[in-house]
């Protein structure tokens, strides 16, 4: 019996999504789909809760519907990827199905080859095409390689004219109002178009509904807002600046001002409403990297050698964009130190995970580190902030592993002096 399975948002059902299931029913026996129950791949809420998307799947002809949870609010796809993969698998899956555009697949190939020969389906370079599809296609054999497992993936030609963000667009623009269903009624089979304009005159949808988001920036003290995870300094910068928020839109905008695109912001805002600390993105990420599920190269001990490896050559005036593009090019740090060393003339030393970065007049004590709305860096000690004085080698370490979402950091006081305590892996690494 051969079972195909389909990772999808379904959001909502559209007659590409009919077209895909009847694809994959004529490929295989049985076709799961696994839902992105809780957020989307896209990192927002649904327009629809999971339960009728799940309904509606199954009428369009779905076997079995598996909700995926817990994902898309925390992680890029580079990190969730392999691990739906997995769970697939795991469920029998021999076909993993999807629709899109027409590519030759041999190029597509050779790029997920060299990705994980570098170990990172993360810095997938942009001008590689189908960045998505080869990130999937990597995902599938590194899978295989780890499970033992034969899972193939296929492609087939995506419906013209039917797109999930364009119908869920046109309800956003009409404040999700029934009728403006009419204006995207041939996109909808029958099953989606009657249940959907029976919720939205109903309900009001989960993406609508972010007043959980507004509050928790508004309220969020500084250092609450600095250890969210994919919120870089900059970002908590502007959030702390543009508060009170009053729309999603506002917070888009702060966004923007610290130079994130939609991708990014989409994330953060989830990591945001959702409370994502990077300590636990730290946690999460080296329980995959040791079960095989993330690759070397994306591991919490490997972020922070990058921070620290960019720290050091910035600090000694080299740029760090070049110092960035050194390092992922090398498979060690050691060999990216030796290239340092020998280009520059810079030796980073080994990371410490316990290093002094300054000075701080606040009581003796362990606190988060964060920003104020001038971007200053400080801790908040009986919630005054306490302006850090910082080495600059100190101020751009800092800087680097706040805006690392997979390293946990904090800042220790002692007699005044200022030490920055690193955790890769989170606390509970030991």
């Amino acid at each position: 019996m051969t079972v195909v399975g389909i990772a999808a948002d379904f959001d909502p059902p559209h007659r590409g999504h009919a077209y895909l299931l009847e694809r994959a029913s004529e490929l295989g026996d049985e076709v799961i789909v696994f839902l992105n129950a809780d957020y989307t791949a896209h990192h927002t809420p649904p327009l629809l809760p999971y339960e009728l998307r799940a309904e509606i799947a199954l009428e369009l002809g779905a076997d079995d519907v598996q909700p995926v949870r817990g994902y898309h609010q925390r992680f890029p796809l580079a990190y969730t990827v392999p691990v739906r993969v997995a769970t697939m698998a795991e469920h029998g899956v021999d076909v993993i199905l999807d629709a899109g555009p027409k590519r030759n697949l041999e190029e597509v190939r050779h790029h997920a080859e060299r990705v994980l020969k570098r170990g990172d389906l993360f810095s997938i370079p942009k001008h590689v095409p189908a960045r998505n599809l080869v990130r999937w296609l990597a995902a599938v054999e590194m899978v295989n390689e780890l499970l033992g497992t034969e899972v193939s993936l296929r492609i087939v030609p995506e419906l013209p004219g039917h797109s999930g963000r364009k119908i869920r667009a046109t309800l956003r623009r009409a404040g999700y109002s029934p009728d403006a269903l009419d204006d995207v009624r041939r996109q909808l089979p029958d099953e989606t178009f009657r249940r959907l304009k029976r919720y939205l005159a109903e309900e009001r949808p989960p993406i609508a509904r972010r007043d959980r988001l507004l509050r928790g920036v508004n309220e969020a003290r500084p250092d609450h807002i600095c250890s969210i995870a994919h919120v870089n300094t900059l970002a908590a910068r502007e959030l702390l600046r543009g508060r009170p928020f009053r729309s999603e839109r506002q917070l888009w905008g702060a966004l923007r001002r610290a130079g994130y695109g939609s991708v990014l912001t989409r994330l953060a805002l989830a990591n945001l409403e959702c409370r994502v600390t990077s300590a636990e993105l730290a946690r999460i990420s080296l329980e995959w990297v040791e079960q095989g599920l993330v690759p070397p190269g994306q591991s919490p001990d490997r972020m922070y050698e990058r921070d620290w490896f960019v720290a050091r050559l910035s600090t000694a005036g080299v740029r760090a964009r070049k110092a960035d593009e050194l390092f992922r090019s090398t498979g060690s740090y050691e060999e990216a130190a030796a290239k340092a060393r020998e280009r520059y003339g810079v030796d980073p030393g080994r990371p410490r995970t316990l290093v002094r970065i300054g000075a701080a007049d606040a009581p003796d004590g362990t606190y988060r580190p964060a920003v104020d709305a001038r971007g200053t860096f400080g801790v908040l000690p009986d919630d005054r902030f306490v302006r850090l004085e910082l080495t600059a080698f100190g101020a751009t370490l800092l800087r680097y592993v706040i805006d690392d979402p997979f390293v946990e950091a904090w800042v220790r006081v002692e007699d005044t002096e200022a030490w920055l305590e690193v955790f890769p892996g989170g606390r509970l690494k030991g």
